[in-house]
Order: structure tokens, then sequence, then C-alpha cells
């Protein structure tokens, strides 16, 4: 199987992924929330809102401030199109900073650095713990999965920073803002942040360290910033006991709900088998690399990695929601494939196991995945289709179409609207409810300035 071959099937591949996303993405409603912000922007500006916010209900300043930014649209296409954009750019940014990481480390050939990308893409869609809530609803996509993409950018820009001579302002300033951004974008990124801080701390009395210590200094700083914004900001108690009361649970819950999280991730799962049926795929790609870290000492760093991604629903006793397992989902691949990958080079290196691989094995391996994977009874890319070919999500646009249609052309203060019939699984639904004192329907109200009741 030559290279072409190979490149076609990774693009089949990629699109059997990526469809079912722009599809579903043209076809979603604005939830409660989305409602919400949309309401205070019509009475207000963005930064009014989020200061507002950041006082009284949650120190996510960044976050919060990016949100009301997107929800400032006032048709549905543009809604739907946000979505859209933001999955091609996610993606898109996987693969520049894996093509960067090849440029540099790696130095490979493209292709296959597109099947890396395929695998990478599979795993982080088929097998995602929140995709819903991740993809297709405001707060999720903004508040959460949107750090991922930030994330991405400045691992490329800190490549480019420290590989190139040109730009390197240009680099450091994109740098310093995304670092800005993060640090009070939501609680993992904060944490992944104090971690980069106590990095810097360290290369800062390194002998290459000395070379930079300019930089690092205004990072610091520009950490330290972020960091007293979250800290001390005003509604951060506000919102952990809003959470905490909500959702009212035992330490022990909390961490019984993350082991069972990450026993899906790990042990014994799909994931590990898949990575391990990769190991000569990596043996093969990393040839030319020459330099690894102890594995055992790389495995007892992620640990530490992944507990931290872990503290923000220790700290507040609450459950992981979707979205927020979303983050942690995709982090750990990246530390499940950076194990694997140096695990690959280590075994070359001290000659311990020698690693035949080739197309045909390529070829094999992705066939027998496509076939275990939507032989499941539950699978994500599985249910997606399922909802796609049954219609529900065509229907389930069209009848909030509908409803909306029907609010807007009565004349009357107070509306009589359906109940959703059709729930599909695969996007993020939250309706309102029987009970009119829900704040879920007193923001719909708010909104459409009627009162609206479920018949």
């Amino acid at each position: 199987m030559n290279k072409k071959i190979t490149i076609v099937i990774c693009i089949l591949f990629l699109l059997i992924l990526f469809f079912p996303l722009v599809y579903l993405a043209f076809h979603v409603f604005p939830a409660t929330d989305d409602f919400g912000f949309a309401t205070s922007l019509r009475d207000s500006n963005i930064w009014s809102i989020s200061k507002s916010i950041y006082l009284t209900m949650d120190n996510r300043l960044c976050g919060n401030f990016i949100t009301l930014l997107f929800c400032n649209c006032d048709t549905l296409f543009i809604h739907r199109l946000q979505f859209v954009i933001f999955i091609l750019l996610l993606f898109s940014s996987i693969y520049v900073v894996l093509f960067e990481i090849n440029r540099l480390y790696l130095k490979t050939t493209k292709s296959n650095i597109l099947v890396l990308f395929t695998f990478f893409s599979f795993l982080y869609i088929a097998y995602n713990p929140g995709l819903n809530e991740a993809f297709f609803w405001y707060p999720g996509v903004i508040v959460w999965s949107s750090s991922l993409l930030l994330f991405n950018v400045l691992t490329y820009c800190t490549l480019k920073f420290i590989t190139t001579e040109k730009y390197k302002s240009f680099f450091f300033v994109i740098i310093s803002f995304l670092i800005f951004i993060l640090t009070s974008q939501n609680e993992i990124m904060f944490l992944l942040m104090f971690i980069i801080s106590l990095f810097l701390v360290y290369y800062y009395f390194t002998a290459k360290g000395k070379f930079y210590r300019k930089h690092i200094i205004l990072l610091l700083l520009v950490l330290a910033v972020g960091a007293a914004i979250v800290i001390f900001g005003p509604g951060n108690y506000e919102r952990l006991k809003f959470i905490s009361n909500k959702q009212p649970v035992t330490l022990l819950t909390v961490f019984i709900s993350n082991a069972l999280l990450y026993r899906k991730i790990f042990f014994l799962s799909d994931i590990l088998i898949i990575n391990m049926l990769l190991l000569p795929f990596y043996y093969y790609t990393s040839l030319k690399v020459n330099i690894f870290i102890k594995p055992g000492t790389l495995i007892l760093f992620s640990v530490v990695l992944l507990f931290i991604f872990v503290l923000p629903s220790i700290i507040a006793k609450t459950l992981y929601t979707f979205r927020i397992q979303n983050v942690v989902y995709y982090l750990s691949l990246i530390l499940i494939f950076i194990n694997f990958v140096n695990l690959a080079v280590f075994l070359r290196l001290k000659n311990i196991v020698i690693l035949k691989y080739s197309n045909k094995y390529l070829l094999i391996l992705v066939a027998f995945l496509s076939v275990t994977y939507f032989l499941q009874k539950e699978s994500v890319i599985r249910t997606v289709y399922s909802d796609i070919i049954s219609k529900k999500i065509e229907n389930y646009s069209n009848e909030m179409i509908e409803r909306e249609n029907t609010i807007l052309n009565c004349k009357n203060d107070t509306v009589y609207v359906m109940p959703i019939q059709i729930m599909p699984k695969s996007i993020f639904i939250d309706d309102i409810s029987t009970d009119n004192t829900d704040w879920r329907n007193s923001v719909y109200n708010s909104y459409y300035k009627k009162i609206i009741i479920l018949k």
C-alpha cells in the first residue's frame, strides 16, 4: 500500500468523523443559558455584563467575556455557523501542532503525521464522554472546549518562539496574551497554567534559561495577574457555594466518580489497547528520535498531572459534567500519546524490542478498529449517525424552529407551546420545564418578552 492510498484512506476516515459533527452543528438550537446571555446583551454591553458576572457569580473573567462575545448574534444561522467554525479550527490546530512537532522532533513523513492526526481525531471523537456539551452548546464550547483550541495555539507559538529567530517578539506577545486568557478561562486551565509557572521558575535557574530570564519574569507576572483575578474574584465563593448546594455530594462520591472516569479512559480500555496496537507505528514514526525520558518517570509525572486535572471537582465537591470531562479527556489523550511515543523510542534505543511496521499492518488495524468499534452497542459515532439517519436531528431542529415561530407570531403575552417531542442524544438540549419558577423559564421569558408555558 503506497502513500497515496494511505492518504486517501485517512481522508475518507476523517470525513466519516467530521461530517456528522458539521451536520449536527448546522441543526443545533440555542439552549437556556444561551437565551440568558442573549437577553443580557440586549439590555447592556459585553464588558458591563462580564464585570457583573465576575463580581457576583463567576470568577472566569475571560471565559465569560468570550462566551458573551459569541452569544452576541441575532440569527440562527450565525449561531450554528460559529460551532462549525470552532470545530474546524480546533482540529486544524491539532494538525498544525502535530506538523510542528514533526518538524522539530519526529522528523517523519507528512503522510505519517496525517495518519497520527487521523488516529488522534478518532480517539478524541469516538470515545469523548461529553461530545454534545463540548461542541454544541455555548458555555461548553467557549468556556471549556475553546480553551483546548487556545492551548494548541499556545503550544504552537511556544515551539516557534523557542526554535526560530524571526518574529520572536510577535510570538512572545501572543504567548503572554494566551496565558492570561487561559488562566482565567476555566479551573483546569488555571491549574495547568500553575504547572507551567512552576516549570518557568525551574527553567529560570537553568543554564539555558539565563538567555530568556526577561521573558520568564514577564510571563510569571502575567500568570500572577491572571491567578489574582481568579483567586480574589468576588464571585468565586458565591459560585462554589451555589454549585455545592445545587449538587451536594461527598468527597467519597467525587473520588469514585473521577476514578470511574479514568478507569473508562485508561485501565484495560479501548484507548490503551488501541495505543498498544499503534506501538509499531509509533516505533516507525520516531526512528529519527534519539532522546527519551525514563518511562517510569514520565508515567509518574502524567499521573500527577491527571490528579491535578480532577482537583477542581474535589475542591468544589462536585461531579464533573460532560463539558469538563471533555477537557480532561483531551489532555489525557495528549499524555497517553506522549507516553507511548516515548516508550517506542526507549524500546528502540535500548534494543529491548524491535517492532516491525508496514502499511499493510496499518490497513488491517484500521479495518479491525472500524469493525470492532461500530459493532459496540453504544458508541459516540454510531449514536450520532443513528440520530442523523433516523432524522431525529432534522426533526428536532424543525420542531424548535416551529416553536420559535409560534412564540414570535403569537400576539398574546402568554404563549402555550408543546414540550420537545424528539430528543436526540448527540446534541445538548436543556429545555424549559412545567415549573414556571424554574430559572430556565425565566431567561426564556425574558428573551422573548412573553410568558411561555408548556402545555
